[in-house]
């Protein structure tokens, strides 16, 4: 497992932001401060379940995650990918 300092958890959201803008100091800095928690997530293991309200928005650190939906078959439909610097609810 890698160990994110205070730059590496914003340095992806901070990138992608300034593709789009230019971003001041201060906007840089609370986005920094922004970061409450890091946590690991394994290959299969649900970040939020369908059906529940996450009391928390989500940043994707490093990898990819996918967003789905459970089908009346039981089978999962796909419905996002989430790529290093996306953010979720």
């Amino acid at each position: 497992m890698r160990h994110f300092g205070i730059q590496d958890m914003t340095n992806p959201l901070i990138l992608k932001l300034a593709h789009r803008d230019q971003l001041t100091v201060e906007e840089k800095q609370a986005l920094e401060t922004a970061i409450a928690r890091v946590r690991h997530v394994d290959a299969d293991e649900d970040i939020v379940r369908e059906g529940t309200r996450p009391a928390e928005s989500n940043l994707l650190l490093e990898g990819f995650a996918a967003r789905y939906k459970i089908l009346s078959n039981g089978r999962r439909q796909i419905t996002a990918i989430h790529v290093t610097g996306d953010s979720s609810t």
